[in-house]
């Protein structure tokens, strides 16, 4: 009976050692299985996380191309201006001309006439004489 106790005591040993591993096998089956949960929610998450990214980048080029389209604008008005300006610099030049020309007309008329009119009181007092 000695070995029949023996082989009982060690059939028991084998027991708890399959049970023990069996308890490992199943730990390690439900934490495997609350990782892949895991990584189901992070690949969720990052999905989620991309699609706004991409959102935000269209926003984001969407906002450029305006602004672009604004900068195109302004820089075009900003020529059209400066030939609006260059226009009207060449107008005041010429009147400026003008002006200077008339005044010189005016001037010469003015001496003109007055040299007219001293030639006409000589000739009115040499006629009274």
């Amino acid at each position: 009976m000695d070995k029949l106790t023996k082989l009982q005591f060690v059939a028991k040993k084998l027991e708890k050692m399959l049970e023990t591993a069996l308890q490992q096998l199943k730990l390690e089956q439900k934490l495997r299985k609350e990782g892949e949960g895991n990584i189901k929610l992070q690949e969720s998450k990052m999905e989620r996380l991309e699609e706004t990214l991409d959102e935000r980048e269209k926003e984001w080029q969407k906002e450029i191309d305006q602004k672009e389209e604004k900068i195109i604008n302004l820089v075009a008005s900003a020529e059209y201006l400066q030939l609006v300006i260059d226009q009207k610099d060449e107008e005041i030049s010429k009147k400026e001309k003008m002006i200077t020309k008339l005044r010189s007309l005016i001037d010469r008329q003015e001496v003109t006439e007055h040299s007219v009119i001293e030639f006409d009181k000589v000739s009115q007092c040499k006629e009274r004489n």
